[in-house]
């Protein structure tokens, strides 16, 4: 759950920032910060389902420094807030 730059990405795989977002978009049908901003979410579910850990100890280990931050977006895209899930 490293942080990470479309700049990285790109450069990465040799190409312009907008390049990678164009082709990653075209291919995925999502935009690259939004692909892993789901993907953190749904890694914070399988926390939330496997463990008794605290929200702001899944908030750090997918990748959110701020735990209010993180509920707001879970809450967001599945509706409920994070202990609700539980």
């Amino acid at each position: 759950m490293n942080s990470l730059t479309l700049g990285e990405l790109a450069e990465q795989h040799a190409m312009s920032a907008n390049r990678f977002s164009y082709l990653f978009h075209k291919y995925t049908g999502l935009r690259p910060i939004d692909y892993v901003v789901n993907y953190r979410l749904e890694r914070a579910c399988e926390l939330l389902k496997a463990g008794n850990f605290p929200i702001r100890e899944i908030a750090d280990r997918v990748g959110y420094d701020n735990p209010l931050y993180f509920s707001r977006l879970f809450k967001k895209k599945f509706g409920v807030s994070p202990s609700a899930y539980k």
